[in-house]
């Protein structure tokens, strides 16, 4: 199949961000934070003024400035109910963007905490689960008797984190290494059990298809931190093939496939990334009656549609950085089935164009 003749071959007709409705909030929260140049950001992003000159920034310049909270104000004692809903109800639930979302409909990626936070949060659980000793659900669930399981959210949330800041080939053994837990079968067991109850308990997003756990925990803030740059890169070779108002109008999975062969042809070093890619593109091969939907699609597409429509307003993308100027510029619209995690945004989690 030639993807890049399909590409081509869509219709050069204009194109309203009205008459999107696939296009999620947060993608252009995270757009916005693409191009902002804080005092100790390396990167510095600078804004083209023609549509076509647009190009991507360093995804780097997506950790923006947000606000985050403060864990350890005491010490947080898992096996006690009332500290872990002191730390989820009133430490890390109001800094989560899409938590009176719809069920099933919510990221993780969301959270707007920075990096500082994310890395006391994993001490923190680290800490609470490093007292079970050798993992096991059995040992974690007659441990932590908590009836509203929060102490599963929280996990959850740090899972979710790790994913986004840490994650590499060996995720379980990755995530069990940084928390100074012992991995075996039954500890990566027992986290996927608790990975998996959290989906349900926080009506997270799942993915469909690719790796059962880690995918959805990798969807949660789209790409992972350390391969910004490398997503970066491939949707600006995108870009200068084909141009955003193709890309706009593309199917996802036309997208979806033409970053993972781009990548796998000519950037086969980038591992992680190239695992991402794939499990996206998994979501076309599921043998479920509904197809999913590939999430390195969306996230192009997005890019696509909020850079061609700032250029028709002619509008600078620094509008984004607002809330309220944002929430204007969507037309106060929440469009569920594109993500661009506030991170990205944030990014803490991702997306991509300058």
């Amino acid at each position: 199949m030639q993807l890049s003749a399909q590409l081509e071959s869509l219709s050069s007709s204009g194109f309203d961000l009205a008459d999107v409705d696939d296009v999620d909030n947060s993608v252009i929260t995270e757009f916005g934070e693409l191009y902002s140049v804080e005092g100790n950001h390396e990167d510095i992003v600078l804004l083209e003024t023609e549509p076509d000159e647009l190009t991507l920034a360093s995804l780097k310049s997506l950790q923006a400035a947000h606000e985050f909270p403060v864990l350890l104000s005491m010490t947080l004692n898992f096996e006690k109910p009332s500290h872990t809903k002191i730390l989820w109800q009133e430490k890390l639930l109001p800094y989560w963007k899409h938590r009176d979302f719809p069920t099933g409909s919510r990221f993780l990626g969301s959270f707007r905490i920075q990096k500082p936070a994310t890395d006391e949060l994993l001490s923190l659980v680290g800490e609470n689960l490093r007292k079970v000793g050798s993992l096991t659900q059995t040992r974690l669930s007659n441990r932590f008797t908590d009836s509203e399981e929060n102490w599963v959210k929280i996990v959850t949330l740090a899972l979710s984190e790790y994913a986004y800041y840490y994650s590499d080939d060996r995720f379980w053994e990755g995530f069990c290494d940084r928390l100074g837990l012992t991995h075996s079968q039954n500890a990566q067991k027992a986290l996927q059990t608790v990975a998996d109850r959290g989906a349900d308990l926080l009506g997270l997003v799942r993915a469909k298809g690719g790796y059962r756990y880690v995918s959805t925990l990798w969807l949660q803030s789209g790409i992972p931190s350390q391969n910004l740059d490398h997503f970066a890169q491939l949707v600006q070779e995108l870009q200068e093939a084909y141009g955003w108002e193709h890309l706009a109008e593309a199917e996802h999975s036309v997208l979806a496939e033409i970053l993972l062969d781009t990548c796998q042809a000519q950037h086969r070093e980038w591992g992680t990334l190239k695992h991402f890619l794939e499990s996206s593109c998994a979501f076309l091969n599921n043998s479920d009656t509904e197809k999913g939907d590939p999430i390195s699609g969306q996230l192009v597409q997005g890019i696509a549609v909020v850079a061609q429509e700032l250029e028709r307003q002619q509008l600078s993308p620094q509008i984004l950085l607002n809330d309220e100027e944002r929430e204007a510029f969507l037309g106060n619209s929440y469009l569920p089935k594109n993500f661009f995690s506030a991170k990205l945004g944030n990014a803490h989690k991702g997306h991509y164009f300058t």
